[in-house]
């Protein structure tokens, strides 16, 4: 089965602009609002339609491509309903795009097509189709309501009205449409049907964040795909875009927390990371323990030195007087002797305790460890090509997608 062109309308628009003088942006954009209408409507299968927001589209911007999707729509209308109308008007609309496109884009496809229906109209007895015009347009007063969420359920004047597109007859006048669906904010608007007339309504629905909710200890960074996203105390969830995420939570002096989660949107996924200390934090806290007993025993020898050598002091002072006797001196002495020692034991265990305690704290602020990376998984790919467009004045990028 041939498929119809989709590529987003602003590539249409960007090609369109390179070989065709230049229009005024309110045609660009009617002519763009129509093409997506027909488009969502054609992927629904809803070829009547789609042909006929395409009419509209080729109506206010010429362009081949869209005659060629028009054409599609005709054409599967046709084996729908057999109306010999519609069969003409996808011919003359294949013959406009084999016209004008000499090489590339479509051309096979249309002129398969033209192979295929020609020889149908032939046998009908009908016309070659040169001249056709647009089946007349049904006369009913109808919206169509579309959007970017194919499924999403409408609701016109509070009835449910089904999922987008859909397209309703309604009477003449304003009304109320609301679209919503799960993981999306539901959207309302109010829109004037006019009498007789198809009106395409785009209602575009925005994503609900997907939120992570981090329950760890206070300071700890949180980083999402490498990105810092907050410290704790969080004051609120982390709002991430839905798909897949890497979450690191980083303390210092603790074990990474690492975890690749996927959420989706309007999801709320909890975290309650365990971080349980480093070995290199373990052990500086026993080796700032071992400086501190250091230190204190330093204080103990140095007390006694003091108190040696206030000893000393007192028969010191006696023997000025001449009241001192030997046993005093050699008492005397043994003091001294003893002041020195302590003093010496008091210097020595003050540097070891000095030079450990900066052991311990420098073991104790450099300990920062960093989480393993991990690799995120890809996206799926989708139906969905991307190819750069740039032209003279022109920059922009073009999407193509399968029906």
């Amino acid at each position: 089965m041939i498929r119809i062109a989709t590529a987003i309308f602003v590539g249409i628009i960007a090609a369109g602009a390179m070989s065709a003088p230049a229009r005024a942006d309110d045609e660009r954009e009617v002519s763009k609002r129509w093409f997506r209408a027909g488009e969502r409507a054609y992927g629904a299968g809803q070829y009547s339609v789609a042909a006929e927001a395409f009419e509209r589209s080729y109506a206010a911007l010429a362009l081949p491509a869209i005659a060629f999707s028009a054409a599609q729509a005709y054409r599967l209308q046709y084996f729908v309903d057999k109306d010999t109308a519609k069969l003409e008007r996808a011919i003359q609309l294949y013959r406009a795009y084999v016209k004008a496109v000499k090489k590339g884009g479509r051309r096979d496809d249309a002129v398969a097509s033209l192979a295929e229906l020609e020889p149908i109209l032939a046998r009908m007895g009908g016309g070659t189709g040169a001249s056709a015009a647009p089946p007349p347009a049904p006369t009913r007063t109808r919206l169509m309501v579309f959007g970017n969420i194919d499924g999403a359920s409408a609701k016109v004047d509070g009835a449910t009205a089904g999922t987008l597109p859909v397209t309703r007859e309604v009477k003449p006048g304003p009304h109320k449409i609301k679209v919503s669906a799960g993981g999306y904010f539901p959207t309302e608007r109010t829109v004037t049907a006019v009498k007789g007339e198809l009106v395409a309504v785009e209602i575009n629905l925005s994503a609900r964040p997907a939120t992570l909710a981090i329950d760890a200890s206070d300071g700890a960074v949180i980083e999402v795909d490498g990105r810092k996203v907050g410290q704790t105390p969080l004051g609120r969830p982390v709002e991430v875009s839905p798909g897949t995420r890497l979450v690191t939570v980083t303390l210092s002096g603790h074990e990474p927390f690492s975890k690749t989660v996927k959420v989706e949107r309007g999801e709320t996924i909890k975290l309650d990371p365990a971080l349980p200390s480093t070995t290199q934090r373990r052990v500086s806290y026993a080796v700032l323990g071992t400086s501190a007993a250091l230190l204190v025993g330093a204080g103990v020898t140095g007390f006694f030195a003091l108190r040696a050598d206030a000893d000393a002091s007192d028969i010191n002072d006696r023997r000025a007087t001449g009241t001192i006797s030997v046993a005093d001196l050699a008492e005397y002495n043994r003091r001294r002797g003893d002041r020195d020692n302590y003093l010496a034991w008091t210097y020595g265990l003050a540097g070891a305790g000095a030079a450990v305690g900066i052991t311990g704290a420098l073991l104790y602020f450099m300990d920062h460890p960093e989480p393993e990376s991990q690799p995120i998984s890809a996206a799926p790919a989708g139906d969905i090509a991307l190819a750069p467009i740039v032209g003279p004045g022109l920059t922009g990028v073009a999407a193509a997608a399968r029906f």
